[in-house]
């Protein structure tokens, strides 16, 4: 009996420490390799552009998440078999962007939190690409 107290407290310390940390931790682990799946897509969308159709059409292809597999289909691409985001590309001054927005299906799951990835391409260079979330709330099905 005397053994079995110390253990009880050690036990029941570390499920609230694990409780405590568990949100931390399952954001940056248990989304990565989603998030790390869009950014490679992502990239293959910038070298497509960049270094496929750019130099044949002298122009780039956009797309909004609507006409995402036309947009895949133009540059050459296989369309996402992952539907844990959805992709577009926009015009912005003296460049393009290409965003992979955590889909709403990924987001009821909780999969994802509400996010996206934004990769913006500029001509005279200086790429940059980073992760944005898309508000502070969480996504509720009830509002």
């Amino acid at each position: 009996m005397h053994l079995l107290t110390p253990i009880n407290w050690v036990v029941g310390a570390l499920l609230i420490v694990g409780a405590l940390f568990y949100p931390l931790i399952e954001a940056k682990v248990g989304s990565g390799a989603l998030r790390s799946g869009a950014e490679l897509q992502v990239s293959r969308i910038v070298n497509a552009e960049r270094n496929q159709y750019f130099p044949l059409h002298e122009q780039y292809v956009y797309f909004n998440r609507e006409k995402m597999a036309k947009g895949f289909d133009k540059l050459g691409l296989p369309y996402p078999v992952s539907s844990s985001f959805l992709y577009e590309v926009v015009r912005t001054e003296g460049g393009l962007m290409v965003r992979g927005l955590a889909s709403e299906s990924a987001v009821k799951s909780g999969l994802l939190p509400p996010l996206i990835y934004e990769y913006v391409v500029r001509e005279e260079g200086g790429n940059q690409g980073r992760w944005l979330p898309l508000s502070g709330k969480s996504i509720s099905i009830i509002d």
